[in-house]
């Protein structure tokens, strides 16, 4: 409901408040009215609209270093490149080569286009993770709720002193 002045204003949106919508071209009609004094007045507007729900991707995911040893002070920046910056929230795991989760950053934002986050080879509970080779997940959520995720880069985590 909406007024103008003491008049009312009424558009049907087709119950389509709050409905995830597929990608696509869609154009909305409206049809508007109101009363003044004893008139009617209706006016139909139509509305062109593009909607775009593919997530941001992350792409060239990248380690600082191939190998790192957490033990003596190393950690690894790890980058990815953001598509676009459409991203709602963004989620990124160091997962071993089960493909098992060991420690997650969230709420990570882009930057310049960008994705950064620093791993000190510690796990979800803060403890040192195991000696093994890890990859990078990254989980991208658009507003709707529609997500895309992305595997990329592999470091050598070592446990080894020297």
């Amino acid at each position: 409901e909406a007024r103008h002045g003491k008049q009312f204003v009424s558009a049907d949106l087709f119950g389509l408040a709050g409905a995830t919508m597929p990608s696509g071209d869609y154009e909305f009609v409206l049809d508007l009215w109101g009363v003044i004094g004893s008139h009617v007045i209706t006016n139909q507007v139509r509305i062109p609209l593009l909607i775009d729900t593919t997530p941001t991707r992350i792409v060239g995911i990248s380690p600082s270093v191939r190998t790192f040893r957490p033990g003596s002070g190393e950690s690894v920046r790890v980058t990815g490149d953001a598509v676009d910056g459409r991203a709602r929230s963004i989620r990124a795991c160091a997962v071993n080569r089960r493909h098992v989760a060991v420690r997650c950053w969230f709420d990570l934002r882009v930057r310049d286009g960008r994705v950064r986050f620093i791993w000190k080879g510690n796990d979800k509970d803060g403890r040192p993770a195991r000696q093994g080779y890890y990859r990078f997940e990254f989980t991208t959520w658009d507003p709707y709720g529609n997500s895309a995720t992305t595997t990329g880069g592999r470091v050598f985590l070592s446990r080894k002193r020297g």
